[in-house]
């Protein structure tokens, strides 16, 4: 197989599947933050993130493996996913300190102490170390709850590059399962939803889910680079999976079964089958566009809702008065600066960075929200 960061070797299917999935995120936050207009519009797509933890298998297994088993070193590694994803992160967290100190002149607090508090471990990618003791959820990285999931996408996929030469095929097998029961165990008998891993209450639960979904992907694209993949995929595949997967993120199914129902099943299949289709024209550019936006929308929706937050306390506008017409505005504000930061911060930054002494990554990006991002 040739290089898969070349684009004839882009697949604009995953591209796609990732965008349309940091949306949902956002829309999601959108409709249950506090200070949103309460448009529930995806209750329950915080499932995407799974979406996520198994695109970024895949992605990485297609992209990397390998080059790490020509010689590509775990630090050498994590380099190139540093380069890709830590500029925006750095801009969500600079905007979030923003928010902060904007709402502490307006008289609208964030919770300065604890946001500034967790500033040190969020720059170093780590959990703020302050588990919840009175209160059942505090955010591991209070200043981009979102975040929770580029920190464990990133140690995860350093430990990924250590064991690599130990992770064969039947290896891979056992720590899948041994993952599922261990994420059954914790949903069944711990955790009343999945929407858990943000917080110090369900961290360890997060951290199966990316085992879950991080194994899989890797096994999936092992599978479909030794072309394993069954005929019935592609465009039947996704459009029964998808259509499945949305009616979970819109709130249609719930409860235990479902949930573990998308995440063990539904999310592997989607991504399977978004491999396997082919785009052109029109939707093969709007595919790429999606897959553009998807990780400046990803990590930096959260700060900028803290900033609206800000904003609409100052004013006293109540956003719940118009829901329909809230959600769109905050949508728009996010989608244009998410373009923004992705063209005048991400591209220039990390082309500043390869110049630097290190290569240019020309391998696809991926945070919970990044997959397939080529390097432009």
């Amino acid at each position: 197989m040739q290089d898969p960061a070349h684009p004839r070797h882009r697949l604009p299917g995953l591209e796609a599947l990732r965008g349309l999935a940091a949306l949902a995120v956002a829309l999601h936050h959108i409709g249950v933050e506090s200070f949103a207009p309460r448009l529930p519009l995806l209750p329950q797509a915080y499932l995407a993130v799974d979406l996520f933890f198994v695109l970024s298998g895949f992605v990485i297994a297609l992209a990397y493996e390998q080059e790490m088993r020509r010689g590509l070193s775990p630090a050498g590694f994590l380099r190139r996913r540093l380069i890709r994803l830590y500029p925006l992160f750095l801009l969500s967290l600079v905007l979030a300190l923003l928010a902060a100190g904007l709402g502490w002149l307006l008289g609208v607090p964030l919770g300065g102490p604890l946001l500034l508090a967790g500033l040190p471990a969020a720059l170093l990618l780590l959990p703020l170390p302050l588990p919840a003791t009175g209160h059942a959820w505090r955010p591991v990285v209070p200043l981009n709850p979102a975040a929770w999931s580029l920190s464990i996408e990133i140690w995860g996929n350093f430990f990924y590059a250590l064991l690599l030469p130990w992770l064969k095929g039947r290896r891979l097998l056992l720590i899948l399962g041994g993952a599922a029961l261990a994420l059954i165990a914790l949903r069944l008998g711990r955790h009343n939803s999945m929407n858990i891993g943000a917080g110090w209450y369900g961290y360890e639960a997060g951290w199966a889910r990316f085992a879950v979904g991080f194994t899989a992907g890797l096994l999936l694209c092992r599978l479909w680079q030794k072309g394993r993949v069954p005929t019935l995929c592609g465009w039947p595949l996704l459009l029964a999976a998808g259509a499945a997967l949305v009616a979970l993120w819109t709130g249609l199914g719930g409860g235990a079964v479902m949930e573990l129902g998308a995440v063990l099943l539904l999310c592997p299949a989607v991504v399977l089958a978004g491999a396997t289709i082919r785009l052109s024209g029109a939707a093969a550019r709007l595919a790429t566009q999606l897959g553009r936006l998807s990780y400046p929308v990803y990590i930096l929706h959260w700060p900028m809702l803290y900033l609206a937050g800000v904003l609409l306390g100052a004013t006293e506008i109540d956003s719940r008065a118009a829901p329909v017409l809230s959600t769109l505005a905050l949508l728009t504000l996010v989608l244009l600066t998410a373009a923004v930061a992705e063209r005048r911060v991400d591209r220039p930054l990390r082309a500043w960075l390869g110049r630097g002494g290190m290569p240019s990554p020309q391998a696809p990006a991926f945070a919970p929200a990044a997959a397939l991002q080529q390097a432009r």
